[in-house]
């Protein structure tokens, strides 16, 4: 069947682990660490343009938008909506199946005119579809992104 061995992981004591009849392999000091994720120079640079605690009105984050854009890839301008809803109730998930809303607005060489008329009927269907329960205010928080780049909070409606 073969033979059973354990192991070290960073972080063991050798002492411990040699007591219990495991091979060292590898032995470090220092506990384990995560590795974080690492932008790139132009994603940083997009995102130091963005202030994170400002709300923008739509079409200054159009603007702002087109202005960060680096990336040459879909060049789709996402819109993702936080709604203030429980989906574990049941009369909430009749309309909604999840409490975030996620929406292709356009692309970016699209008029602003139609990436606004859009924007503006997601909205309406969504505040038309608000259960009657919901007691509050329904929408949360809306951001729009395009692909690869950080997102802009939208001042609600």
């Amino acid at each position: 069947m073969g033979k059973k061995r354990n192991i070290i992981i960073e972080g063991d004591t050798p002492l411990k682990s040699k007591k219990a009849g495991a091979e060292v392999d590898r032995v470090s000091s220092k506990p384990p660490t995560l590795k974080t994720k690492s932008r790139g120079k132009r994603y940083l640079n997009a995102r130091s343009k963005v202030d994170k605690s400002k709300y923008y009105k739509i079409e200054d984050a159009l603007a702002v938008l087109k202005s960060l854009t680096f990336s040459q890839k879909n060049k789709t301008i996402d819109l993702v909506i936080n709604l203030g809803i429980d989906i574990k109730k049941k009369e909430h998930k009749q309309k909604f199946k999840s409490p975030t809303v996620h929406k292709v607005l356009g692309k970016l060489n699209q008029d602003d005119k139609k990436i606004l008329d859009e924007y503006k009927k997601i909205l309406e269907g969504i505040k038309k579809d608000k259960p009657a329960k919901v007691k509050g205010s329904f929408i949360i928080s809306i951001f729009i992104k395009t692909s690869m780049s950080p997102s802009i909070r939208i001042q609600n409606f």
